[in-house]
């Protein structure tokens, strides 16, 4: 385990594990048995073909009721377990249905959800610009719906990422705003997690005060945890790890030991980290001219991440044992270890490590010195530009979506507009044809009492008229 296996422990804390345990609870389910089929697949003793057809019993299941939010939650559920099952072409064409149907019937918690999905799969791949794509995305969704927990994992899974590019301050931004979230709803776990990667933030760039506080934040709220010693162990190697970068060796061998004693059964529960402490104490050991157990110490761990096949691990001990062999005068088995170290650090692409071993390398190996120190600048340049590249595709995806959203923010006052003026206008018309309406209305009004008026009139006339011809008759 080297810092990407820490990082990644971390990360593993908020994002990996517990995803889908964010389902809203609150939600009815209409099929009891669609939980017990889902709960049926996570079994790990059943055969892989046996998990998947649970799953597509669940599926057929929820397929056969009415569409509402339980069911679209549900639908998210299952695609991210074939996800869990390596079934990526099934999760992928679950999750794009799932996000049809929740958008049909505007379930933003669900189309949030799928959007996570979605991040964690491309991460998995290591298909990191995708990834942040669908965080970012996904953290819109969940501050829409005022779902802050959610919407500081999205925040912490994109510090993540920028902290790989090497984007420090962006990751820094990032998982301060997670952060302030955090101690808001009193995640004490995540804000172990979040301190404890500010704290190797801060170790990357060189601010070692800085990185020590974030370290002891952390501790903070670890106490405050019954969490088994694992973390206790991470945190103490961590704090080594930046003693022994400041050449503070016999500090950070204090703090690998308290790591190891910290827990008595580490090797069985995480052989890995306990080849970490291991390999760490020995170089330290080897840096104050200790060199009695390093050997035994440095081959050891070594034996054990070939084992467990940590090709990170593997990098870092062959550098140590070139490091070994070269204080000690043997410089033959220093350079082949070292360049060990530096064909698997280019295979699987662990930058800083490839780039270390060719730094050794140039000065270890004679003859072709001058080849690795070109090689060495050559991909220093290269790694520089790609993650300038990387880092503005980050910028461009934060400001689409900022531009998005303000775009709908322009539409949405516009369309209040549009509205307010047809209202106006339509309270105007309507005011002008009630004007005219009874404007008509009185006037008929006053026709017809005229009218009433004339044919009064005209009936006393009559009876006048009637009146004096029944004299002249007498």
């Amino acid at each position: 385990m080297n810092k990407k296996h820490i990082y990644l422990i971390l990360f593993l804390i908020l994002i990996g594990c517990n995803k889908n345990d964010n389902t809203e609870k609150s939600i009815n389910q209409p099929y009891d048995s669609i939980p017990l089929w889902i709960d049926l697949s996570k079994t790990t003793t059943l055969p892989l073909i046996e998990r998947k057809k649970n799953l597509d019993k669940a599926y057929k299941i929820l397929k056969s009721g009415k569409i509402d939010t339980s069911s679209t939650r549900q639908l998210s559920n299952i695609a991210y377990q074939y996800l869990n099952l390596k079934d990526t072409q099934r999760f992928k064409s679950l999750n794009k249905e799932t996000y049809k149907l929740a958008l049909s019937i505007k379930d933003t918690f669900t189309l949030a959800d799928v959007n996570w999905s979605e991040a964690n799969y491309y991460k998995k791949i290591e298909q990191y610009d995708s990834a942040y794509y669908y965080y970012n995305k996904a953290y819109r969704y969940f501050e829409k719906i005022d779902h802050q927990n959610e919407a500081a994992k999205m925040l912490y899974g994109m510090a993540f990422i920028k902290g790989r590019y090497e984007d420090y301050f962006g990751s820094e931004i990032l998982i301060i705003k997670a952060i302030s979230k955090y101690k808001s709803l009193n995640e004490v776990e995540a804000l172990y997690a979040s301190y404890n990667h500010l704290a190797l933030l801060q170790s990357d760039i060189n601010e070692y005060s800085k990185a020590l506080f974030y370290s002891n934040k952390a501790l903070e709220y670890l106490n405050k945890l019954e969490n088994d010693r694992d973390l206790y162990t991470v945190s103490y190697n961590n704090i080594g790890t930046v003693y022994q970068k400041q050449k503070k060796y016999k500090k950070a061998l204090f703090f690998y030991d308290k790591a190891l004693k910290s827990d008595d059964s580490l090797y069985a529960k995480n052989i890995e980290l306990y080849a970490t402490l291991i390999d760490n104490k020995a170089f330290c050991k080897l840096m104050i001219k200790d060199t009695v157990t390093v050997k035994t110490m440095l081959y050891k761990a070594l034996r054990i991440r070939d084992s467990t096949n940590n090709k990170g691990g593997q990098i870092m001990s062959n550098i140590h044992l070139s490091k070994y062999y070269t204080l000690t005068g043997d410089f033959t088995r220093a350079i082949f270890y070292i360049k060990k170290s530096n064909v698997l650090a280019k295979k699987i692409k662990y930058s800083r490590d490839y780039l270390e071993s060719l730094q050794i390398l140039s000065t270890l190996d004679s003859k072709n010195g001058i080849y690795y120190l070109k090689e060495h600048i050559k991909y220093s340049d290269s790694l520089e530009n790609h993650n300038r590249m990387t880092q503005n595709k980050f910028t461009r995806i934060e400001y689409e979506t900022n531009e998005y959203v303000k775009e709908n923010k322009i539409l949405s006052q516009q369309n209040l507009q549009i509205i307010i003026i047809a209202l106006i206008t339509l309270l105007i018309v309507s005011l002008i044809y009630y004007i005219i309406i009874q404007k008509f209305t009185n006037e008929k009004l006053l026709l017809e009492t005229e009218q009433q008026k004339a044919n009064e009139q005209v009936y006393v006339l009559t009876l006048k008229q009637k009146e004096k011809l029944e004299k002249e008759k007498k």
